[in-house]
C-alpha cells in the first residue's frame, strides 16, 4: 500500500468499496504502527471535526491506543459526545480533554441564515419533520444514554 491519497469514483460499488477497506485492514493488521494494548494511554480525549483534512492522531503524532478521539461536524459537544467523554473519564481514566477546532471549517458557514435555509432545502421536508419529532424528546432518551 502506498502513501498516496486515493479518490474513489462516485460510481464505485459497495462490494468494491468493502474490498478496498478489507485490504487496508489486512495491511493494518500486519504493521499496527506500534499500537498500544492500553486504550487511551495518554489519558486524553480529543474532540475534533469530521473534516478528513484534520487527522487528529497524525497531527499529534499519536500511535494507535494513545488518544481517545471523538469527531463530529463542527466539534460540538452533544449528548452522545458527553456520554463518550464520561466513559473516557470514569472507565478509561482520561485526565485531559482537548476541543480542537480548525480553520476553514464547513460548519462555520452555517452561521449564515442563507446557508441554513439552503441546507434545510437539501435535507427535505420529510427528514426535517422526523428530526423535529425526535428533537421534542429529551436527547438522553433518544437511543439510550449509556446503553
Amino acid at each position: 500500500m502506498n502513501n498516496s491519497i486515493e479518490i474513489l469514483d462516485e460510481e464505485i460499488s459497495k462490494d468494491k468499496f468493502k474490498e478496498s477497506l478489507l485490504n487496508r485492514n489486512k495491511e493494518w493488521i500486519k504493521k499496527k504502527n506500534g499500537s498500544s494494548s492500553i486504550n487511551g494511554s495518554l489519558r486524553a480525549v480529543v474532540l475534533g471535526c469530521i473534516d478528513s483534512r484534520v487527522p487528529i492522531e497524525k497531527i499529534f503524532q499519536a500511535k494507535p491506543g494513545e488518544l481517545l478521539v471523538l469527531k463530529n461536524a463542527g466539534n460540538i459537544i452533544t449528548s452522545d459526545i458527553l456520554r463518550s467523554i464520561l466513559v473516557a473519564i470514569y472507565e478509561l481514566n482520561a485526565k485531559f480533554i482537548v476541543i480542537m477546532g480548525h480553520t476553514e471549517c464547513g460548519m462555520a458557514i452555517l452561521d449564515n441564515e442563507k446557508e441554513i435555509i439552503h441546507l434545510k432545502k437539501k435535507l427535505g421536508e420529510n427528514l426535517l419533520k422526523t428530526l423535529e419529532k425526535i428533537g421534542n424528546k429529551d436527547p438522553l432518551d433518544w437511543f439510550g444514554f449509556f446503553n
